[in-house]
């Protein structure tokens, strides 16, 4: 469910004034609460004369009608990474919760991505500007990291790899085969969540996981797209440890389904 607020002086105005005072994302975001307060307020379930705010992607947008804060309530608690925006819709701060807890900050400037075109087909995906790209042939057709820190040991990164689904085989077949093939790759790894959607025109699968290398935790979120037989595979990782995955998630799926097929 999606829900617009418009920031207007119309009858919402109070209760769109009262739900930016009650989250604790607007407090945080422009810094009216000190870091250790953050860290030990529980965020309470978010109410409004006794009324739960409903489970739901929340928009508020500003009087031009550019998008001023999103973000996700689950169980009237916020969830997952909710974004402020200036009135010219440029991303000001991000932050990561967690069933009201404030998780980490992202870095909002991976959010300023530019189109990559992949190949000479009329095939894109959208990349953060300040992340290093590489492109090459088929099937490793890109490979785009952010800049390296001093203080981590694994640099975030994202592969696209095209190739063709053998024939005479269904997509979902091809999927259990490659998943198979993973678990007997990593013997120690986990699978977080996989999800499979057989649609119309385009096929899709997604998996979550982390896995122990050079005794080194990584998360990986690879997404899956099959369009008649061409395959596209989309992996992302990061480091595992320490919320550093949770800053990542909602990037990578935001480039994953970015990715544009329109050959």
């Amino acid at each position: 469910m999606n829900i617009y607020l418009e920031v207007k002086d119309n009858k919402f105005m109070k209760f769109i004034t009262y739900f930016i005072i009650v989250n604790i994302i607007f407090l945080t975001i422009t810094n009216c609460q000190n870091e250790s307060q953050n860290k030990n307020q529980k965020n309470n379930t978010l109410t409004f004369q006794n009324i739960i705010f409903p489970n739901g992607y929340y928009i508020l947008k500003h009087r031009n009608g550019n998008i001023a804060i999103s973000g996700t309530i689950i169980d009237g608690e916020l969830n997952g990474v909710w974004k402020l925006f200036d009135s010219e819709g440029l991303l000001k701060n991000a932050i990561y919760f967690y069933k009201g807890d404030k998780i980490v900050d992202i870095d909002e400037t991976d959010y300023c991505m530019h189109k990559i075109k992949l190949g000479n087909a009329n095939i894109s995906i959208n990349i953060p500007e300040k992340w290093n790209v590489k492109q090459d042939k088929e099937p490793l057709i890109l490979v785009a990291t952010k800049e390296h820190s001093k203080n981590k040991v694994f640099t975030p990164l994202v592969s696209i790899e095209k190739t063709n689904m053998p024939k005479c085989q269904t997509f979902d077949k091809f999927i259990d085969e490659n998943i198979n093939i993973l678990l007997n790759h990593y013997s120690d790894i986990q699978i977080n969540e996989k999800k499979l959607d057989l649609g119309s025109h385009l096929n899709s699968f997604e998996i979550t996981y982390t896995v122990k290398l050079n005794d080194i935790i990584i998360a990986g979120f690879i997404v899956i797209f099959n369009k008649e037989t061409d395959i596209y595979t989309i992996t992302c990782v990061s480091e595992g440890i320490n919320n550093e995955f949770m800053k990542y998630k909602d990037l990578f799926t935001e480039i994953a389904y970015s990715l544009s097929l329109n050959e």
